[in-house]
């Protein structure tokens, strides 16, 4: 008796089941697409990929290579031959090919194809080269479709969860509700979770790869992987997921060398979902079942069908000459697949929002090929809890307020009876271990500038290091003023580097007179100066805070002599030492230089002063040299810091250098101290208040700070450093 074999997907199940009702006696099997041409090409064979690998290809390339190889012919292109050549390579070498027990089992039975896949040619030329017969079955004929039109993208996911809450009150499993969406509107949803009791999910967010369980294996890997398993198994949350990795390396390691073993696993961890725990899931089309109730939202072009972009490696000639699709011809099946999957849901739900912000979206051309209703959808006023109605509510008081646009929700409501402010929009702290905290002066002077950043920065790592102009600038100036120490100063054009823009190099270029001004000035210094002893940045200096705390930093030139010395540090910026902030936890540098040196050979002699030199300033242009005197704190007699000649900044009418008693400067260092303490006691607690700083009515935290648009700030977490000034800034 002939066996009858299916191509499906989910999605054509309950075709299967009909067959089987009507025909009981009637022997069938289910097969994939990716099944015929595993099998009947040689598609996604892992010897082969080896194979490539040690042909110099990556094992990405060598993928894209391999999914290439079955359909050639000759005298096509001289990239075609050179595939050819590799083909006939792995042939002789028993990497590829075909499962001819297979074939001959297909043979014995009939093949049935959806209809839709009359326009997949790759598919029907693999059946005809291996003289497989096949017919087309018939699809179903769901009842009339409709969808919903939104504004916006926020009302189309206030409208999904309401009718995800619907279909909750109906009794319908949350296993059974599924949301088709990409990763981009699953980051909308995501946002959500925590305002509703039940959170969206995505098996196709992460990729295994980045998931602590496969970087927990690269940590441990020892050169062998089965014992390496055994010292991680117990270890590992994903087993099933591990396994599955494990097992395809297993099939594989006679043919892996040592160094092939990491970047084998590496790729297909790559090509692997980290599942995400939750309620509703979120997934792709082809991850559906009939009988599920599936909302699709942002039905609109270039998602449904979504344009196939031409191939690098193949181009549309190469793949017409080949009888291959094209990039249109994919688009025209993925067309016809989506019209399949839509005719064969039993429940589906489609909307459509017009924009997300400032984006413009266009409606899905399927909307008039399948004739879609447009349904007028009245919103039923539901929220699940208090922060779900909290944070609606608060977003249009904001529109209200920023944007003077009055949405009709809010209409009949005042702001003063409605307190939408209540909601927390800070940073929620959160309890985790630190083994080790390793602090510089400027995490230190970050975190007291605005906690929050540095969570986000130095916490959650999420600033990617860019080299500015004025990153590049005070790189240039710094190493002038350290080979000045060597006695190694070179020509000002030596030092631009090879890689600037021609915009930044005419720029740089600009700055060459006052920095040589500073390297005269800085080489008189060391000339006049009785502190004969230079040192630029030899190493790190160390203070341990507490026994899991630790100060480092290094310090740009130490000055020395007769059993004195001072800290000097370079600036390109027009910073100075206020005292008056040290309370707040800035312009700590100073009095954290000299806790750096008390563990160092300098502890046994006597700091005469603590400096800021500007390197570069606003005045630079002036003729003297007032900017490039040295501004900070003054211990000792000025003579033995200078000798003669005049390089610290004078202040007052006598012109005299202002010298702090020794008590003060104590009470700098125990101001220091404390703040140390609080910010590592702040970072244990996994505090990171929103809390920028004012000064002079001007916010000295925000103005240049990256994360502006993931920042929750508002007027009432600012900080002012003089209590006058929040008065005025409320006038």
């Amino acid at each position: 008796m002939n066996k009858d074999y299916y191509v499906v997907s989910s999605f054509d199940k309950k075709i299967l089941l009909d067959h089987r009702n009507k025909n009981p006696r009637k022997d069938f099997k289910a097969l994939t697409e990716k099944e015929l041409f595993s099998n009947l090409s040689y598609y996604g064979n892992d010897a082969s990929l080896i194979a490539l690998y040690r042909l110099t290809h990556s094992f990405a390339n060598a993928s894209e290579i391999n999914d290439n190889l079955f359909f050639l012919k000759s005298n096509v292109s001289q990239h075609i031959d050179e595939l050819l050549s590799i083909r006939e390579k792995l042939i002789n070498e028993g990497c590829i090919n075909v499962n001819q027990l297979y074939v001959e089992f297909l043979k014995r039975g009939n093949i049935y194809l959806p209809k839709y896949q009359k326009y997949n040619k790759e598919l029907l030329k693999l059946l005809d080269l291996h003289k497989l017969s096949y017919n087309f079955y018939e699809e179903n004929n769901a009842d009339s479709l409709s969808y919903y039109s939104f504004e916006s993208r926020e009302d189309e996911i206030r409208y999904l969860i309401e009718q995800i809450g619907e279909l909750l009150k109906k009794g319908i499993p949350t296993n059974k509700i599924k949301v088709v969406c990409d990763s981009d509107y699953f980051l909308s949803l995501l946002k959500y979770n925590s305002l509703l009791p039940f959170t969206f999910f995505s098996n196709n967010f992460e990729k295994y790869y980045y998931s602590d369980d496969f970087q927990l294996f690269l940590k441990e890997y020892s050169g062998d992987v089965e014992t390496t398993y055994k010292r991680v198994i117990a270890d590992i949350k994903n087993s099933d997921l591990f396994n599955q990795l494990i097992a395809k390396y297993l099939k594989q390691k006679d043919c892996l060398n040592a160094d092939e073993i990491l970047p084998f696993l590496s790729f297909f961890a790559k090509k692997m979902s980290f599942p995400l725990d939750g309620d509703i899931a979120c997934v792709s089309l082809d991850e559906t079942n009939f009988d599920d109730y599936i909302l699709i939202p942002d039905f609109r072009l270039e998602k449904y069908p979504s344009n196939s972009k031409d191939d690098d490696f193949l181009s549309d000639k190469e793949k017409t000459a080949l009888c291959r699709l094209t990039s249109h011809e994919n688009t025209i099946l993925e067309l016809e697949k989506i019209k399949h999957i839509l005719l064969s849901l039993e429940h589906v739900y489609l909307s459509f929002s017009e924009k997300n912000y400032q984006e413009q979206y266009y409606i899905s051309p399927l909307i008039e090929i399948l004739s879609i209703k447009k349904e007028k959808y009245q919103f039923k006023d539901i929220f699940f809890s208090k922060e779900h109605i909290n944070y609606f509510l608060g977003k249009h008081f904001d529109d209200k307020k920023k944007f003077s646009y009055i949405s009709p929700y809010i209409a009949e409501l005042d702001e003063k009876d409605y307190p939408y402010r209540n909601y927390q929009h800070a940073f929620q702290k959160f309890s985790f271990s630190i083994d080790k905290i390793v602090l510089s002066y400027t995490s230190i002077d970050l975190f007291f500038h605005c906690a929050f950043h540095y969570y986000l920065s130095n916490i959650l790592k999420i600033d990617d290091h860019e080299d500015t102009i004025f990153s590049v600038i005070g790189t240039i100036a710094h190493q002038m003023m350290e080979d000045l120490v060597k006695d190694e100063v070179k020509s000002f054009l030596s030092y631009l580097v090879n890689n600037l823009s021609p915009r930044d190099y005419f720029l740089i270029s600009m700055l060459e007179t006052p920095l040589v001004k500073a390297v005269e000035q800085q080489k008189v210094f060391f000339e006049k100066s009785p502190l004969k002893y230079h040192y630029a940045e030899k190493g790190s200096y160390s203070y341990q805070i507490d026994d899991k705390s630790l100060l480092i930093g290094k310090i740009d030139l130490i000055c020395a002599g007769n059993n004195h010395y001072i800290i000097t540090d370079y600036k390109t910026s027009d910073f100075v030492f206020d005292k008056n902030q040290l309370e707040f936890g800035l312009s700590l540098q100073l009095p954290l230089y000299y806790l750096l040196t008390q563990n160092s050979s300098f502890k046994s002699s006597e700091l005469s002063g603590l400096y800021i030199k500007r390197i570069l300033s606003k005045d630079y242009k002036k003729d003297d040299y007032d900017y490039l005197l040295l501004n900070g704190i003054t211990l000792d007699d000025p003579a033995i810091i200078e000798g003669n000649e005049s390089f610290i900044r004078r202040k007052g009418r006598k012109k005299e250098v202002a010298i702090t008693e020794k008590e003060e400067f104590l009470s700098y260092i125990d101001i220091a101290k404390k703040k140390l303490n609080e910010c590592v006691t702040l970072i244990e607690k996994g505090e990171f208040t929103i809390n920028p700083k004012i000064l002079k009515n001007k916010n000295i935290s925000c103005e240049y700070c990256a994360f502006k648009d993931i920042c929750y700030h508002d007027y009432e977490d600012n900080i002012y450093l003089t209590p006058e000034e929040e008065e005025g800034d409320e006038e």
